[in-house]
């Protein structure tokens, strides 16, 4: 049953705390070639709002696709709307995210 490992309804965090939090997370990747990158990203609002924001933004990039996306299984946001999806996150989210050759 979905009790057991679902949230219930108010478990989330308070307004208090939520209040003043962010995030920021790194990433590193290593291409075949050996080259290696860093990514940040940050985000001003708390993860637990954001997420939802994220949601919504995946959504409006589903609805703008003109993508067949029957054919690719279970993928993620940016795996399935690419650079369109980090763009809307920027421009209509404030999330920022810089990406450097290391």
């Amino acid at each position: 049953s979905s009790d057991l490992f679902m949230p219930k309804p108010g478990d989330g965090p308070t307004a208090q705390e939520k209040k003043g939090s962010k995030y920021e997370a790194t990433f590193v990747a290593r291409t075949t070639s050996g080259s290696n990158y860093t990514g940040i990203w940050r985000d001003d609002r708390n993860a637990h709002d954001t997420t939802a924001v994220f949601v919504v933004e995946a959504i409006a990039c589903l609805l703008k696709t003109e993508k067949n996306l029957l054919n690719y299984g279970v993928v993620t946001p940016a795996s399935a709307f690419g650079q369109a999806y980090l763009d809307a996150l920027r421009d209509n989210c404030g999330v920022s995210t810089d990406v450097s050759r290391s």
